[in-house]
Parts: C-alpha cells; sequence; structure tokens
C-alpha cells in the first residue's frame, strides 16, 4: 500500500477530521508545487465542485451525511498561482465508533484530457484545409447572431461566396494547388473580417461572411465590395497566376429573412443572381477600400 502510494500517477493526500494533511503523495506534491513535507499539516484545499457534474454524476459538493464518498471535477491552484483541472473523490474513514478521522483524496489531473477534448471541440467545428468555421459552427453561430441582434433591433448581414473559375484551376492544375489557392482566399476572408465577424467554409468553393451590427445596405455593400476587391486581386501561386474571381450574395436581417434559414436563402439566391449577371468585379463605382491581400484588420 505504502509503494503504492508513493508511485501512483494519482496524486493522494490523507488528511485528519479537520483536513488537515497528515501526508501527500509524490504527485501531489508536484501538482501543488510543493514538497511533501511542506504539506504536512496545511490544510487541504479543494476547489468547488462543478455543478454540470454534480448533476451528472450526482456527486454534491461535500457528503451530505459527512461519511458517504464523493467526488466530481473541481479547479485546483498550484502554489505560483496557476489552476489545473481535477476529477476528485474523497472517501472519509470512519473510527470504530463510527467517527470520521481521516479523509483519503484522490486528484487525477485533467489538464491533458481538457486541452484533447479542446482539439477534438476545434476540429469538430472548423474546416480542416482551411481554419475557418465549418457548416455545424456557421449554423449554430448565425443562429445566435440572429437571436442577439433580434433582442437588441439590430441586423446582420450575411454574405455568400462563390470563387469563379475554381473548377477549371482545380482541374488543370491538380487538387493540391486548388487546396492552396481555397487556403490563401480563406486568409484573405479572415483579414477581410473584423474580429466579431464569422468567416466560414461551407464546403467545396463556398464561403460565407456573418456580419453583425451592420446599420443597412450601405455596410452591407461596403462589406461585398471590401472581400470582391480582395479576391480579384491576383494570386500567384508558384510562379503561376491564378485567374479568380468571386460571385457574392448577401442578405440582410432582419428584412430578408427572419431566421437562419430564410437569410441563408436570401444570401444564396443573390449569390446565385450576382453569378448569372457576371457580377464578379469590383465595380467602378466603388470607394477605395482598404487591402484585405495583406496583413491588418477590416473597419
Amino acid at each position: 500500500m505504502a509503494t503504492g502510494f508513493a508511485v501512483s500517477a494519482f496524486g493522494i493526500v490523507v488528511t485528519d477530521a479537520q483536513w488537515r494533511i497528515l501526508s501527500a503523495n509524490p504527485a501531489y506534491a508536484a501538482l501543488s508545487g510543493r514538497t511533501p513535507g511542506q504539506l504536512t499539516g496545511t490544510r487541504l484545499r479543494i476547489g468547488r465542485t462543478h455543478p454540470k457534474h454534480e448533476a451528472v454524476f450526482g456527486a454534491p459538493a461535500r457528503s451530505p451525511d459527512g461519511v458517504t464518498p464523493w467526488e466530481g471535477e473541481v479547479t485546483q491552484r498550484h502554489r505560483n498561482g496557476s489552476t489545473w483541472p481535477a476529477w476528485v473523490r474523497v472517501e472519509p474513514v470512519a473510527d470504530a465508533g463510527g467517527a470520521v478521522h481521516r479523509h483519503v483524496v484522490t486528484f487525477m489531473d485533467l489538464t491533458r484530457f481538457k486541452r484533447e477534448q479542446d482539439n477534438w471541440r476545434h476540429l469538430a467545428l472548423h474546416d480542416p484545409l482551411t481554419g475557418l468555421a465549418n457548416r455545424t459552427l456557421f449554423d449554430a453561430e448565425l443562429g445566435r447572431a440572429l437571436a442577439r441582434a433580434a433582442r437588441r433591433s439590430q441586423h446582420v448581414a450575411l454574405l455568400f461566396i462563390d470563387l469563379d473559375g475554381f473548377k477549371a484551376i482545380n482541374d488543370l492544375l491538380g487538387h493540391a494547388m486548388g487546396d492552396r489557392l481555397l487556403a490563401e482566399v480563406a486568409q484573405r476572408l479572415r483579414r477581410c473580417a473584423r474580429a466579431e465577424d464569422l468567416a466560414a467554409r461551407l464546403g467545396g468553393d463556398e464561403f460565407t461572411l456573418v456580419r453583425e451590427g451592420v446599420h443597412g445596405d450601405a455596410d452591407v455593400a461596403h462589406a461585398v465590395e471590401l472581400v470582391k476587391k480582395a479576391i480579384a486581386h491576383p494570386f500567384v501561386l508558384d510562379g503561376q497566376r491564378l485567374p479568380v474571381t468571386a460571385s457574392i450574395g448577401a442578405a440582410l436581417f432582419p428584412r430578408d429573412g427572419l431566421d437562419a434559414a430564410a437569410l441563408a436563402r436570401a444570401a444564396d439566391a443573390d449569390m446565385y443572381r450576382a453569378k448569372r449577371d457576371g457580377r464578379i468585379q469590383v465595380s467602378n463605382g466603388a470607394p477605395v477600400l482598404p487591402d484585405c491581400t495583406s496583413g491588418g484588420a477590416a473597419p
């Protein structure tokens, strides 16, 4: 038992009935930033149990009767002030008379698990080629944006962007070159977006931009021309100039649709009208706009 206590990968602490540490193994000492000797005699502090885990696992923040073991996710603090997530299990130890005189507390460090969880969540919600939001995240964020706008009586602009000439490049130069072009388009679209905007790739050569807080058609037109100019700027990959432009459709909430599906249909229909009418270049009367082909945030 003593050997297992010393070599366990989990942090283990034994306290008295008042939560003063009687012994701590090397794993817990490393997690806390102290030595076992420094911990002995100090009071063990356990972070607040997360309510969502209380609901899932039925683990109260403290055992109701003081005797029943309990467990849950908590946040622990390192000596340097940083914090780390842990799954903790507390097992009260009663004496012959039934009174608790020890607690055996086991900590499992969740840092790596949380990091991997975040990575998987990112992969599930982002396009692996471009790093932009994927359709799942786009649908969720557009719905939230419209809900915020409805509460605040504001407008939301939705742009649908389809590349013109992309299929020919893919067919002639191969999918690897096509993928590089899509990644570069995504970079330019990202630079056209403000910090609060959402740029997404829905699939193939179809992109979207959600812009909140717009004031009307003038703001929408400005956003459209900004993206058009960025994509119309020549793409040069491996010394080859790739002639790509964009057909862009736009819709304005709430005028063109009261929910995400209706707004998306309106933007998609406008994009196909743009493609049909050949409106793929920056209009001659467009204002001088910032250059989204290099670094810098969009206005």
